[in-house]
């Protein structure tokens, strides 16, 4: 009894071992076609990195958001598992104005996309004189001792 199950057991595990490495082989020829988007966001007019900037990717024919990526201390970012198509991007931070990059086209052919140095333009808004206003109360009541 105890041989037959063991050949049972064999017979089973010898089914089911080639279906898991074509799983695996597979996984691999997908991950072979994923492209990657890289590039360094600074500040157009120190020229010096913006750390923690976002880039995020959207796709062009429903701007949905696919993937993105938030930037180094360097102002590098990396943008993984990308799937060959046609997208745009877009880097923002607070206190800078939001730079779009357009027509960026992943391909098994073209998968690294390298986008280079984006500047970004800091935003300020010119305000008038600034009031700041407190009132005391007339009557303060506190617990003493």
């Amino acid at each position: 009894m105890k041989i037959v199950i063991i050949v049972v057991l064999i017979f089973i595990t010898s089914i089911l071992m080639p279906a898991q490495e074509n799983r695996e082989k597979n996984k691999n020829s997908d991950n072979n076609s994923l492209g990657i988007i890289k590039g360094r966001i600074i500040d157009s007019s120190t020229k010096k990195p913006v750390n923690y900037a976002n880039v995020a990717l959207y796709l062009s024919k429903d701007s949905s958001v696919v993937n993105g990526a938030v930037s180094g201390s360097k102002g590098d970012f990396l943008i993984k598992d990308v799937k060959p198509g046609r997208y745009y991007a877009k880097a923002s931070f607070i206190g800078y104005k939001t730079k779009t990059l357009n027509n960026l086209a992943v391909s098994t052919k073209n998968r690294i996309i390298e986008l280079g140095t984006i500047d970004i333009e800091s935003s300020s808004i010119k305000m008038g004189a600034v009031v700041v206003k407190a009132e005391k109360d007339m009557l303060v009541t506190n617990l003493d001792k």
